[in-house]
């Protein structure tokens, strides 16, 4: 009779035949990857084997793998075997069975973990969208699906879908975080091959899960075959209540090469906006992510960060570019300080850096942009052309300064402090809806950055 240490040498030796089989026959590398790794022999004895397979899958493997399961361990023990599936442990006390550990999280889930709530960079720029996913995480029923998150790229999209899906893991719902080029690669190729049985266990695999996150969804855009595919899971989830949760560029309505129905699925959850960082939000998400680099931001100059904050304000992962760059050149340097001139020659061959930002760059910048002489912009004009201008000015001062509402009045055409408040008002209740008016100020802000 063998030992234990000789069964336990056996069982091991069987695994790794017994994944072999499988991933060798496995229809789909994702189908391995996301299901079939996660099964092993857990006991053999005589012509039985017994096989665990982690809960949240066993209805999943019993109805579409059953028979490559038993194809596989016959031809690892060459005869036929009888196979039992469990997932429970306590069910083999009876049969003393050869301890095997079981990995924990033995789903692959493709969730990051090191993408949390906890390291996360919130400011009101991103306020609401965090909000929302506070919600999904916190309930265990579905309140909205799809939601809808969309911002320009570099904005932190794609951290707060791998931190939503941490979340719902913990609360034991399983997750898959999807990448629009691994799926449009898989699903082209059995379209090519016209196979649809391989289509349609890629769309159960999918909608298997209690939640699907898509990431840079516009990519999928004029893709008819691979969007009918897309659309055949997006429906089949929510239909069945569960949760999607889908990231783009574009709100729902602006994104091109989707038919009306896509649209209105989209629009049918919650659709929420990362918006674009100002200054005190930039300065906010330096600081953070300074103090995840080890680097204390008290020993900043304040004018030091405000160039950062300038200069690679389009997205977070531009900031930490920089902030990569400054630990470079910090790094076995003792007497490294972070003072404005240091961190300026730092830069000084990365950007076209001039003198800080002033309120008359910012009104030299909007004059530009209308074509419409900076001193109209400056003086009492009524036309309704300078009027946006002046409020753009007005608005993008106060985002960049802490000066007084009377302080910015005196600069542009000595206005009142309660008219000051009122340009303010009116571009804060417009900047959502007005499109035109949202481009403008983003074209300005960008043009300011090139010229800092």
């Amino acid at each position: 009779m063998k030992t234990i240490e000789e069964q336990q040498a056996d069982l091991k030796v069987n695994n790794l035949a017994f994944q072999t089989e499988l991933k060798n026959n496995a229809a789909d590398q994702l189908i391995y990857n996301q299901f079939l790794s996660t099964i092993q022999i857990v006991y053999e004895m005589n012509d039985s084997v017994y096989i665990y397979v982690p809960e949240p899958i066993m209805q999943y493997v019993k109805q579409l793998h059953n028979s490559n399961i038993e194809r596989a361990i016959k031809n690892v023990y060459e005869r036929h075997m009888n196979v039992t599936l469990i997932s429970d442990m306590n069910e083999l006390r009876k049969l003393n069975p050869v301890k095997v550990e079981i990995p924990k999280n033995t789903v692959n889930n493709n969730i990051k973990s090191h993408l949390t709530f906890d390291n996360y960079v919130t400011g009101k720029f991103n306020q609401t969208v965090l909000k929302a996913a506070r919600i999904i995480c916190q309930n265990q029923d579905v309140i909205y699906s799809p939601l809808f998150i969309y911002s320009p790229s570099g904005l932190g999209k794609t951290h707060l879908l791998h931190a939503i899906g941490n979340d719902m893991e913990k609360a034991g719902k399983r997750c898959l975080y999807i990448n629009p080029d691994l799926l449009t690669k898989k699903l082209v190729e059995q379209l090519r091959n016209k196979n649809q049985e391989e289509i349609n266990r890629i769309v159960d695999d999918l909608t298997s899960y209690d939640c699907l996150m898509f990431d840079d969804v516009q990519q999928y855009g004029n893709r008819e075959s691979t969007l009918n595919v897309l659309f055949n899971v997006i429906n089949t989830m929510i239909s069945n209540n569960k949760q999607i949760i889908v990231a783009g560029d574009k709100k729902p309505n602006d994104l091109g090469g989707f038919e009306q129905r896509f649209i209105t699925r989209f629009n049918g959850g919650l659709t929420v906006e990362i918006v674009s960082p100002d200054i005190n939000d930039v300065i906010s998400i330096l600081k953070f992510k300074l103090i995840e680099n080890n680097i204390n931001p008290e020993l900043w100059e304040d004018d030091s960060l405000k160039f950062i904050a300038r200069n690679f304000s389009t997205s977070i992962r531009s900031i930490e570019g920089a902030i990569n760059r400054i630990k470079l050149f910090a790094e076995d340097d003792d007497y490294f300080t972070y003072d404005l001139s240091t961190i300026q020659m730092i830069f000084k061959n990365v950007t076209q850096i001039k003198e800080n930002i002033t309120p008359e760059r910012i009104i030299d910048a909007v004059s530009k942009y209308y074509k419409i002489d900076k001193k109209k912009i400056t003086g009492s004009s009524r036309t309704e052309d300078v009027v946006i201008a002046r409020r753009i000015s007005i608005y993008l001062i106060r985002n960049n300064f802490n000066y007084t509402l009377m302080e910015i009045g005196k600069m542009v055409g000595n206005q009142s402090h309660s008219t000051i408040l009122v340009s303010l008002q009116w571009i804060d209740q417009n900047i959502k809806s007005n499109s035109t008016l949202k481009i403008a100020i983003e074209k300005i802000q960008d043009n300011l950055r090139k010229i800092i």
